[in-house]
């Protein structure tokens, strides 16, 4: 602790960005971690009841009881989508007289609801990608953070070498001390 403490302010700062990039990392992965291992069993749990349920009003109420799972969203949109078209082609066939032996969703219809689909699926992804980018920025700049605050310390120890005249172990080692747990921190970050 008396290392930070009689640190550089350069060097101060540099291990405190870097802390700060370690903690809010962690908490990143411990929240994508809890997130995806209940989505997981949720899907799990969902995709169980989907192949043993008698109808889709049935998969309907029970996946919106799932918090979690990406798959049930899925059906969500995609069951609103159809069951719109079907009140729509309802209400088409009232106002014609068409008879029920007539196509109740037309190809359109399809067609709509597979568009519902893939904007469904591809919000979910953004949904499990949310910071990723954090930590991918963070994985690929810490290192050089951590690098910064190496050279930082050694210039620091040089310096000390330059105004004692001499490589005194008590003048060079608070420069390397420094250096040293800069590189540590920043590939930990």
């Amino acid at each position: 602790m008396s290392l930070v403490l009689n640190s550089s302010l350069m060097a101060k700062s540099v291990l405190v960005l870097l802390l700060l990039f370690s903690v809010l990392s962690w908490a990143i992965i411990l929240q994508k971690y809890f997130f995806f291992k209940n989505a997981i069993d949720e899907d799990r749990r969902f995709l169980a009841y989907f192949s043993k349920a008698s109808n889709f009003t049935n998969i309907y109420d029970y996946s919106r009881e799932l918090k979690y799972s990406t798959i049930a969203r899925v059906f969500l949109t995609g069951y609103r989508e159809l069951y719109l078209f079907q009140e729509m082609a309802r209400s088409k066939k009232k106002k014609t007289g068409l008879s029920d032996n007539d196509k109740f969703i037309s190809t359109g219809d399809i067609k709509g609801i597979s568009l519902a689909l893939n904007k469904a699926i591809n919000g979910e992804i953004t949904r499990l990608s949310r910071r990723l980018d954090f930590l991918a920025t963070t994985g690929s700049t810490a290192p050089f953070i951590g690098l910064f605050g190496t050279v930082w310390g050694i210039m620091t120890s040089f310096s000390t070498i330059g105004l004692q005249g001499s490589a005194s172990i008590g003048g060079v080692a608070p420069g390397i001390a420094e250096a040293l747990f800069a590189t540590a921190l920043g590939l930990l970050a």
